[in-house]
């Protein structure tokens, strides 16, 4: 059973990246405890200090992962090492139709804080790269639909771990180790008798009968 996780932000501004998180991912604030109309009232009563407070942005349907943000007191320094990839241009249509659909999301991303920062054509696939309103990166991306795979022919696996007549007389006692040998699958053929003897064999058969 695989296990659910959370991603979890280090940032200055609690009220600033949830909210722009929110639009971002058309996700929900997460809801406060009982009793409490925002997250900073909850925080007054139990006199919880800023510097501790936290937030979170959930998924209305409950399937995707919490994003969980807490300050920190220093800014960011280099690249992340790990970022989101939002397929804001997932549905039926062309190439075109998906990316139209993507840069309209990034779109509403830049009014709600973020920066652009390059976008990438590709074969294969298509995205921007861009900003959180703490210069986190994150890309909204077209991906190549995958074609379904096509069905493999059906094989039949022998497994023969004793020597063949044939090993023993030639001497290749070498060959008496498990062999894996594949087949196609179909109806057997009905073996002729005698088929497949050797002559000496033949011979030696009819001879004794005499």
């Amino acid at each position: 059973m695989s296990y659910s996780f959370q991603v979890t932000f280090d940032c200055h501004s609690i009220e600033v990246m949830t909210r722009f998180w929110a639009v971002a991912l058309r996700y929900n604030l997460e809801e406060p405890p009982a009793g409490y109309p925002g997250r900073a009232e909850f925080a007054a009563a139990q006199d919880i200090p800023d510097e501790l407070w936290r937030g979170a942005v959930v998924d209305p349907s409950g399937n995707g992962p919490r994003l969980f943000f807490q300050p920190v007191p220093e800014g960011k320094v280099a690249n992340n090492r790990v970022h989101l990839d939002i397929h804001a241009s997932e549905g039926p249509g062309s190439k075109e139709d998906g990316r139209r659909r993507a840069l309209a999301h990034a779109d509403i991303c830049v009014e709600a804080g973020a920066t652009l920062s390059r976008v990438f054509d590709g074969d294969d696939g298509w995205h921007v790269a861009l900003l959180d309103p703490e210069g986190n990166e994150f890309c909204i991306q077209w991906l190549q639909p995958r074609e379904a795979a096509a069905p493999t022919r059906a094989v039949r696996l022998r497994l023969r771990a004793y020597p063949s007549p044939r090993a023993v007389r030639h001497g290749r006692l070498h060959d008496c180790g498990p062999r894996l040998a594949g087949r196609r699958a179909g109806p057997r053929r009905p073996r002729v008798h005698g088929q497949g003897k050797s002559q000496r064999q033949r011979d030696f058969r009819h001879g004794a009968q005499r």
